[in-house]
């Protein structure tokens, strides 16, 4: 069960260094199933749970992403950068 839900997420690392993580997702779990069960547009809901989570995780690192898969995106691009 492990490997089919790792598989689920296709992730491609665009930079990792001290003031900068940054990665984009070409498959979400959460898309993929709901999509099997006709309600994708459900994912937006996963998406806003990430941005309220992200948005205040800590107050030395900002949070960005300008799409996502559950927002009609391309994919889902997600920066975490250190505030200076």
């Amino acid at each position: 069960p492990y490997t089919t839900l790792f598989r689920s997420w296709n992730i491609e690392w665009v930079e990792n260094t001290k003031d900068k993580i940054a990665f984009n997702m070409h498959d979400c779990l959460y898309f993929k199933t709901l999509k099997e069960f006709g309600c994708e547009e459900l994912t937006s809901i996963f998406c806003a749970v990430d941005n309220l989570f992200y948005d205040n995780m800590s107050k030395h690192v900002k949070f960005i992403r300008t799409q996502t898969l559950g927002n009609q995106g391309k994919l889902c691009d997600f920066k975490f950068i250190c505030k200076k």
